[in-house]
């Protein structure tokens, strides 16, 4: 713990490293397990012909089975008096917390809620993979996680990715005992999802003068419905990122008269960092941002929103009349530390904070977000290197580090 906020961890890729396999008499699982405790004998994987789900667990629990036959070609009868795995629920001290026992007759689970399961049937597909379908050894697993998030960022905006494939990824997410699943969906490169108030984001947002085929892609609301619903089956959450109020090209070449010149504006074919942001002196800019947030809010269930806040030059709005009126308005001032336009974003990532805060939601930001005055509960996303996830730290917030 450093001062008030645990730090947290975040895998922006998924990487599996020697040093990260738990290995024990040739027992390998990833992660690591909290503790084993080996026995003596073994369980023949033949015998495992039938499970027992609880009432409540049941849907996850035939999604379950059917990875085991996909993944293990392993058969098993659901809900069978007498099985040979047998899931329990039980009261737990902390949540995702698990207990898988393999003995000489079957296998028994104990968890304390429906991710506590999904964890110890990953670990359980695991050991049968590892044990190439014949013997698993006689066992009792306590498991539980360590960092309460962890996950994986995939950047639909520059790269965009289906709806099918982002389906088998979570289902690759599950099986590492992940429980986050950060989209991207939003960039210079492409606003990837529709909203009702502002249609032309999608239709208009996504769009490059250039290489067509490669653009034009964005996900309706339905289809992120469908996701969010299939991962929760599995334990995950899905978190999606609108940035602002730079990385905004896309959504200017749909609504120019949000920017500080005007336009015209473009869709931008190449990664980049670009000049023309939102303009948070125009008003109709920060209705904007509450209107695509409460649309954002109405489709992801997420506790949290990320609003990104990283590389958004203040070039425009130093040189832009609406902009200075707003600082003025404010009263932003500057500083040996910040300047007044630093404090112009500081003003926006407030006051989209607190709307959401209204609507029970909390945010993340990319760690830029500490350059000015930090919206007071904002969760500090640490990519430039560690230093910012301490420094956020110590000033009290919640951090994920992804340096």
């Amino acid at each position: 713990m450093i001062g008030k906020s645990y730090i947290f961890h975040l895998f922006l890729f998924l990487l599996i490293l020697p040093d990260s396999i738990y290995s024990q008499d040739n027992i390998c699982l990833i992660p690591q397990v909290e503790s084993m405790v080996r026995k003596k004998g073994t369980l023949s994987i033949e015998r495992l012909e039938s499970i027992h789900f609880p009432d409540e667990w049941k849907n996850t629990g035939n999604l379950l089975v059917s990875d085991l036959k996909e993944l293990a070609n392993l058969s098993v009868m659901v809900n069978a008096s007498n099985p040979s795995i047998h899931v329990k629920k039980v009261k737990m001290q902390e949540p995702e917390m698990y207990m898988l026992e393999i003995t000489k007759q079957g296998i028994i689970i104990e968890a304390g809620d429906q991710t506590g399961m999904i964890h110890a049937f990953s670990t359980l597909l695991q050991l049968i993979l590892g044990s190439e379908g014949k013997e698993l050894p006689r066992l009792i697993i306590h498991d539980k996680p360590r960092f309460s998030y962890r996950g994986v960022m995939i950047d639909c905006s520059r790269h965009f990715w289906t709806i099918e494939q982002l389906k088998k990824y979570t289902k690759q997410l599950a099986f590492f005992k992940l429980n986050t699943l950060h989209l991207h969906l939003t960039d210079n490169q492409g606003w990837r999802l529709y909203l009702d108030q502002y249609p032309d984001l999608a239709f208009k947002g996504t769009y490059y003068r250039t290489f067509e085929d490669l653009s034009g892609h964005y996900y309706r609301k339905s289809e992120l419905q469908e996701l969010i619903n299939y991962a929760a089956m599995y334990g995950i959450e899905i978190i999606p990122e609108i940035d602002l109020p730079g990385h905004m090209l896309a959504a200017l070449a749909a609504y120019p008269e949000l920017g500080c010149t005007g336009g015209p504006y473009e869709v931008c074919p190449r990664w980049g960092v670009f000049e023309d942001v939102l303009c948070i002196g125009n008003e109709k800019s920060m209705q904007f941002l509450e209107d695509v947030m409460a649309e954002i809010i109405d489709i992801f269930p997420s506790k949290y929103i990320h609003i990104g806040g990283d590389e958004a030059p203040r070039t425009r709005w130093e040189k832009c009349p609406k902009c200075q009126a707003r600082i003025r308005t404010e009263k932003l001032k500057s500083d040996k530390n910040h300047t007044a336009e630093d404090r112009l974003q500081s003003y926006c990532m407030t006051r989209i904070e607190k709307f959401l805060n209204s609507k029970g939601r909390r945010i993340i930001g990319w760690d830029e977000i500490l350059e000015g005055d930090v919206a007071p509960n904002a969760t500090v996303m640490s990519w430039r290197g560690s230093a910012g996830g301490i420094k956020a730290a110590q000033l009290g917030h919640d951090v994920i580090m992804t340096p």
